[in-house]
């Protein structure tokens, strides 16, 4: 009987002891999945969405969008910012112009006119909210736009680019299923094949062993991804041996064979319900260790588990019914958090929105008019409520690709979560329909990086996050006295005269003022004032503002990829019939090539000038009047802008130093056509407070950054010996020829120098150009009308505002236009309730 008893005492201690491991195991794991959820929601990270009339325009036109913003986790509307950006800028990433607008329950609509100046090329269309800026660059929208022009003879204004993809020039690179490459353990290898232009590579060869024997072969698809398995041995490194055209090969190396870790693999079958993991480890991550499995997706986490590897391997099948549609991401790490392995998938409930467009003839005629009846519902076929944006385009004029274009599902659900550019996204529209597809979908995820939402960072303490959020537009600041300090209970007014306005506030202990409830027009400007006990202009007091900060985008294009190398046939032959149409219309309408009327205006003059040859004498002048159109941007914005042939570069230049001693500097400088800039503030040389060790350049870049545009009430441009010569006198010693500078100078509003630029007590403060919604012109014809080449429209119709009623219908008409062939309608849109939907259809006009 005793030794029963201590037989059941130990069962029990033993037993007791792994249940308690097991339950402060599984106590850990709920604390770790309760952390990243807390953050997650605490993030309240967002998603943003334009669908635009078209993919491409010309010079003076005007590009129509509608903006979703959406709670990333659960794609309810986002509820936190009420305030978003949009902006246009060229490959070089120098930007060309950017707007505000409110934004209204997660939606918005607006439209930015192209400039007429702008040369053609490839241009980078992003849009993005203050929030948004502090999870990374790569969570903001962005998209490829293609902006060209139209010669006023003969061709289209295209270069002939000298296309180079040289096969021997090839990116191949292989990356192992879940990061790891482990000795003796069946690894899926995926690899990526890329050309020069950055576009991919079909690509197909063998692997070797480093004894030369052949290990397995390889074959890329069309978008230049695959995937080979085979088993590593130990003390063994492969490489592939890629077949180049002339029958010759290039080799790559793969990863390194590891000796000791885990891997992750997950089979993701095609019209399954479920997917399988596999995880398996060497005998050193086996014995006495226990680790877990989480699965996230949109941020949020839906799965997790505890276990050991005893077996050295483990199979899970996990329902997908457990996560929401989107990007799955398995993460496997260790009990102490530490992250060892991880895989995404893709999940697809089809719980897209239903859109049914249905046109009320099969065919039509020139300013025929169209009715379209819209259809919602979920994928049971109840009828739904949204809101939703339409595009009609002339097939004749605009090409669209339904390949290389996204739409709102794709880039919500899966682009957006993805690092980098994902070649021909349309491809993988309804890929959970078709096995190829899906396939191709999986290596695609294999593949190419994707965006974290800080699971690892949960774990840590929180981060000061840098940017605010908007929920409205304010204008804010604060006061400070002679001594910086902040000044408290002050008493601060605001005058405006569009819109109307006088308000007036009192600083808080901080110093800190704002005025709230403004409705913003499109170029507004706001006279601040700080008020004394008596009420008159405190002038002992500076007025700092909360300034926009834009953040710094690297460049999306490299110079392979200009736009140069995506000009195709069927491109060219839509911009020649646009020239065809063009020419009709300007027959039709009478334009003729006449000469412009010679305007004589009266000479610019630059109030409190210093300029030496005379305020308004130079050979470019920017006045106040430029100034207070050209919206919210610093001095540099504003030269890029306004100053013909102004542009900063690296180069070897002399230039003079304190001592008047000629010495060459290589770093980034300043021109005017090929003129070094010298900038002068308020008849002040910026050389004479250069900080030792600052470059030239970098002095004038400092200014130039420093200084916005209501800082400055003229600019003065001297290129010419006419105008340089007294300034290179003045501030060179005559020790240079005159022509080898173009001198620049500033009139600042406090007219005191580049060292004070607040004028004490009062701020002009003029916010980035607001973007309120504009109609689209569509014109409207009675029976009788005939086409007769004036109405040329490439976008036929736009309507970014579609809401439908409680049986999910609406209905929309318009008129075609005079140029008969085939259209294209596209609609996106979302319930704002975590349901998204897109659909295309054509419609056919006849000639009358």
């Amino acid at each position: 009987m005793k030794n029963i008893a201590c037989a059941l005492l130990i069962f029990m201690l033993v037993h007791g002891a792994v249940y308690a491991q097991e339950s402060a195991l599984k106590q850990n794991l709920r604390q770790v999945i309760a952390t990243i959820n807390n953050r997650n929601d605490s993030s309240a990270i967002e998603k943003l969405y334009l669908q635009t009339d078209k993919p491409s325009y010309l010079l003076g036109d005007t590009l129509w969008f509608k903006a979703y913003l959406f709670d990333a986790t659960t794609l309810n509307y986002a509820a936190k910012s009420g305030m978003m950006y949009v902006e246009i800028a060229n490959d070089s990433n120098v930007l060309i112009k950017r707007i505000m607008m409110p934004v209204y329950s997660g939606l918005m609509f607006g439209n930015i006119a192209i400039d007429q100046d702008l040369p053609q090329g490839d241009y980078v269309l992003r849009a993005y909210t203050s929030w948004m800026l502090n999870f990374g660059l790569q969570t903001i929208f962005t998209r490829r736009i293609y902006i060209g022009s139209i010669a006023d003879q003969g061709e289209p204004k295209l270069k002939i680019p000298l296309i180079s993809n040289r096969p021997e020039q090839i990116d191949l690179q292989f990356m192992a299923e879940g990061g790891s490459f482990i000795v003796a353990i069946e690894s899926h290898m995926a690899f990526k094949a890329l050309n020069e232009d950055g576009k991919a590579a079909q690509v197909s060869g063998r692997i070797f062993d480093s004894k030369g024997r052949e290990v397995t072969r390889f074959h890329s698809n069309s978008l230049g991804i695959g995937a080979v398995n085979f088993r590593p041995e130990g003390n063994e490194f492969y490489s592939a041996r890629m077949d180049l055209p002339d029958g010759s090969f290039k080799t790559y190396p793969l990863p390194l064979v590891k000796t000791s870790g885990m891997t992750l693999q997950v089979n993701n079958p095609f019209e399954s319900d479920s997917c399988e993991v596999v995880i398996s480890g060497t005998p050193d991550y086996i014995l006495g260790r226990s680790y877990y499995l989480i699965g996230l997706c949109r941020g949020r986490a839906y799965y997790s588990a505890s276990f050991g590897l005893k077996g050295g391997s483990i199979k899970r099948k996990i329902d997908k019914k457990l996560f929401p549609s989107g990007i799955a991401h398995f993460v496997l790490m260790t009990s102490d958090k530490k992250v060892l392995n991880e895989r995404i998938i893709y999940v697809d409930h089809n719980d897209h929105l239903s859109i049914r467009l249905t046109a009320n003839k099969l065919f039509y005629g020139q300013r025929d008019s169209v009715l379209i009846d819209l259809m919602v519902a979920d994928k049971e076929g109840k009828p739904l409520q949204g809101n939703f944006s339409l595009a009609v385009t002339d097939d004749g004029q605009v090409k669209t690709d339904s390949l290389k274009g996204s739409t709102i599902g794709i880039e919500v659900l899966l682009t957006s979560n993805l690092k980098g550019e994902v070649e021909s996204p349309g491809y993988y529209v309804g890929a959970s329909k078709n096995v190829e597809k899906w396939k191709n979908l999986d290596l695609l995820l294999l593949s190419q990086g994707w965006i974290s939402y800080g699971y690892e960072e949960a774990f840590k303490p929180a981060k000061v996050l840098k940017y605010s959020a908007e929920p409205e537009f304010v204008v804010k600041g604060r006061i400070l006295n002679l001594f910086n300090k902040p000044v408290a209970n002050l008493g601060v007014s605001l005058f405006s005269k569009k819109p109307m306005l006088i308000l007036d506030t009192v600083t808080n202990a901080a110093g800190v003022f704002n005025f709230k409830g403004i409705f913003p027009v499109d170029t507004a400007r706001f006279f601040v004032q700080a008020r004394n006990k008596k009420g008159k202009n405190n002038v002992n007091v500076a007025i700092e503002m909360d300034e926009f900060k834009p953040p710094v985008f690297t460049a999306m294009m490299s110079p392979s990829t200009r736009w140069h190398l995506n000009i195709d046939t069927a491109s060219l032959m839509l911009a020649r019939h646009r020239i065809s149409l063009q020419k009709e219309y300007d027959r039709v309408t009478g334009k003729t090539n006449m000469l412009n009327e010679v305007v004589i205006s009266q000479k610019k003059i630059v109030k409190g000038s210093e300029n030496l040859n005379g305020a308004g004498n130079a050979d470019q002048v920017i006045n106040q009047l430029e100034l207070d159109k050209a919206g919210k941007m610093n001095l540099e914005e504003l030269m890029t802008k306004y100053i013909k042939g102004f542009m900063k570069r690296p180069d070897m230049v002399k230039r003079a130093d304190k001592s008047g001693t000629d010495h060459a500097v290589g770093a980034l400088n300043y021109f005017v056509n090929e003129k070094q800039v010298a900038l002068v503030v308020d008849g002040m040389d910026i050389e004479f407070w250069r900080p030792e060790g600052v470059t030239p350049g970098d002095n004038i870049k400092n200014y130039l950054q420093y200084f916005d545009a209501e800082d400055i009430i003229g600019i003065e441009v001297m290129t010419t010996g006419k105008y340089q010569v007294s300034y290179s006198f003045r501030f060179n010693g005559g020790s240079v020829t005159p022509w080898n500078y173009a001198f620049i100078e500033v009139t600042t509003r406090t007219g005191k120098g580049p060292l004070i630029k607040k004028k004490m007590g009062t701020y002009l403060y003029k916010p980035m150009p607001f973007s309120l919604p504009k109609l689209f012109y569509a014109p409207k014809y009675h029976s009788a009308s005939k086409a007769d080449g004036s109405d040329i429209r490439s976008t036929i119709f736009w309507e970014p505002n579609i809401v439908t009623d409680k049986d999910g219908k609406a209905q929309l008409s318009f008129y075609t236009a005079d140029n008969p062939g085939a259209y294209t309608l596209i609609i996106e849109g979302a319930d704002m309730q975590g349901r998204l939907g897109s659909q295309q259809g054509k419609l056919m006009v006849k000639k009358q």
